[in-house]
C-alpha cells in the first residue's frame, strides 16, 4: 500500500484547512485526487488525529 510522505502530510494538513474540508469523505477524496493514495475510513480517522485536526473533521462529520 502506498503511503503519504511527511511532506505530503504537511500539504494535506494545509489543504484541509485552506479548503475547509469538514468530513472524512472530503478528506478521502482530497488524498486520492492530490496524491493518488486510498485509505480506509478507519485509517483516515487515525491520520486526521495524527494531524491534530480531529476536532475540525470528526466533530463536523458527526453533526
Amino acid at each position: 500500500m502506498k503511503k503519504l510522505s511527511d511532506l505530503q502530510f504537511k500539504v494535506l494538513r494545509e489543504n484541509i484547512i485552506s479548503k475547509g474540508l469538514s468530513s472524512i469523505q472530503e478528506v478521502k477524496i482530497e488524498i486520492k485526487n492530490e496524491f493518488g493514495v486510498v485509505y480506509s475510513e478507519r485509517h483516515l480517522r487515525r491520520l486526521i488525529f495524527d494531524l491534530g485536526l480531529e476536532d475540525l473533521i470528526i466533530s463536523n462529520h458527526i453533526k
